[in-house]
């Protein structure tokens, strides 16, 4: 493996490499705590059935983006920490830590209580080759760019190891949650070719709460209890989890209804047909992936904020949520309500169609008696193309209407999502608006740098602002929780007035829960990671 040398830091794609994300789920777990629910008191035993909308490329999120592995991996992998109730960070395999030198060191204790899967302790050894090959490009750690500034690693005994880091680790320990711990003693004698090839992504031993018994050719998945593991890490109620990939959205509401199923990862536009099912709760998962419309604010006409705005304005993002989906919400703004430092009184402006009228007047866009397509002095007609892609069609068309309603002439162009991608970036063939789909990378520390500061290659607007640019930096280096939030207010209030990206929609997606499966609460590490805590009572077992 190669040793520490200094690291430029990569922009991830978040933007373009979530742009799926409006079909994943996100997370959703019950704690150590979690209420029994309906049935009496839980008792062990039992087999529960989950269904998932793909197959998982790998079973090992060290090497794997999509949201499957990271859903099977919450089982399978015991991460440093992982989150908590209130954007809190909590212990798991590390007991405690410590931050010295002003967020440049920091010190892990481990639990001396967890094992591999084969019977090995887990050890400082695994964490420190862990951290070594996800600082390591060939090593192929799909968040490789979080420990860019990891100097050194040093393994102080069996259960200590210390971290030192070039500068401060602003997204603080939010990193380590994402990251999977890996057993040195299989993996560790390998070069980055075989690492990156080896047969342990696909049936990886772990040292989680559940083991892989199988992955069959069918999609399907088994876990069994993994004896041993910790009790107040969640108590494992359930012998065993089947794990049934059912990419069809109607295929799953139908083994639901007939009880083939006890749970399944629903997209937002099936939320409705499962709560339909007699005793199927649907539980919407947070972190809702978010709808937005970037605007090329180098071209006419939205090289005029006024006109940015006035689209804004126009917009009822109610009517297209429920055009959307039962349980999509309207978003105004880049951080969701219910985050720590969003501002509530910064928000775009919706369904103010007379403000609309007024920007676009004060703007030169004219509109003629009859109510129809605006027109500047020189005889412009005020038009532009709106792309997406078939996931987003209906809200192409929706917005297609709306801004009708106050002049704008809108063609639309829904093309394969690949197809939109290679557009996008193409300076030549990108369309001056686009609708497109992402969830953050990070929950507590969203990085709005790919897509908002000057000159990056995903930043599709064109959007440029001195201030954005400062606070977008800011962000990547403080760790004082009053610097942060001022960062983000002034990354929020330049986008709610500047409005380079449109926020419209939020489309939280939902676990139901189908009558048998007790116990199931939805948190923020996963929507299988609480079923260490699920249980089935004795007489509904199958």
């Amino acid at each position: 493996m190669k040793r520490f040398a200094s690291r430029r830091t990569v922009v991830p794609g978040a933007m373009l490499a979530g742009a799926l994300a409006v079909l994943g789920a996100c997370g959703g777990e019950a704690g150590p705590g979690a209420a029994a629910g309906a049935g009496g008191s839980p008792t062990p035993g039992g087999t529960a059935v989950v269904c998932l909308p793909s197959t998982p490329a790998s079973l090992d999120p060290f090497i794997s983006r999509d949201h499957a592995a990271a859903q099977v991996g919450a089982l399978l992998f015991t991460p440093l920490v992982r989150y908590g109730p209130g954007e809190t960070l909590q212990p798991y395999l590390a007991r405690s830590w410590e931050w010295t030198d002003g967020h440049r060191g920091l010190t892990f204790r481990l639990r001396g209580d967890l094992e591999w899967h084969d019977g090995r302790p887990v050890t400082a050894g695994d964490v420190a080759f862990t951290l070594r090959a996800a600082t390591d490009s060939s090593y192929g750690y799909v968040n490789r760019a979080d420990l860019a500034t990891l100097d050194s690693v040093t393994v102080r005994d069996s259960a200590t190891v210390e971290l030192r880091f070039g500068r401060p680790l602003a997204a603080g320990l939010e990193v380590f949650a994402l990251l999977p711990i890996l057993p040195e003693h299989l993996l560790g004698g390998l070069d980055p070719e075989a690492f990156r090839n080896a047969p342990y992504h696909h049936e990886p031993v772990g040292s989680g709460p559940y083991r892989l018994v199988a992955w069959r050719s069918g999609g399907t998945i088994e876990l069994a209890r993994a004896d041993g593991f910790p009790t107040d890490l969640g108590r494992d109620y359930l012998d065993r989890i089947v794990l049934r990939v059912i990419p069809e959205p109607t295929t799953s509401v139908a083994e639901m209804r007939t009880g083939g199923v006890d749970a399944c990862l629903v997209g937002t536009t099936h939320t409705a047909d499962m709560a339909s099912i007699d005793g199927v709760r649907v539980l919407p998962l947070p972190s809702a992936p978010s709808l937005k419309i970037f605007l090329d604010v180098r071209r006419t006409p939205f090289s005029d904020v006024r006109v940015r705005r006035a689209l804004s304005a126009a917009l009822d993002r109610s009517e297209i949520a429920g055009a959307m989906a039962p349980v999509a919400r309207s978003a105004r703004s880049p951080l969701p309500a219910d985050h720590p430092f969003a501002a509530p009184g910064l928000l775009q402006p919706d369904a103010d169609p007379a403000l609309a009228d007024s920007l676009l007047s004060a703007a030169g866009w004219r509109r003629p008696p009859d109510g129809g397509v605006r027109t500047d002095p020189q005889g412009r007609r005020l038009q532009f193309t709106l792309a997406g892609s078939p996931l987003t069609g209906d809200m192409v068309t929706v917005v297609q209407a709306q801004l009708a309603r106050v002049g704008f002439e809108v063609k639309t162009q829904v093309m394969e999502f690949g197809a939109l991608i290679e557009n996008i970036q193409d300076p030549d063939r990108r369309p001056p608006a686009v609708v497109l789909g992402s969830a953050p990378d990070k929950r507590l520390r969203p990085d709005f740098y790919a897509y908002l500061v000057t000159g990056s290659g995903y930043n599709i607007s064109g959007y440029s602002n001195p201030a954005v640019d400062s606070a977008a930096a800011r962000l990547r280096v403080a760790t004082d929780s009053a610097d942060l939030a001022a960062q983000y207010r002034v990354i929020e209030r330049r986008v709610v007035e500047d409005v380079p990206i449109v926020y419209a929609v939020r489309l939280p997606q939902g676990l139901a829960v189908g009558p048998r499966l007790q116990g199931v609460e939805v948190g923020p590490n996963g929507p299988l990671a609480g079923a260490p805590v699920w249980w089935i009572p004795a007489g509904s077992r199958r």
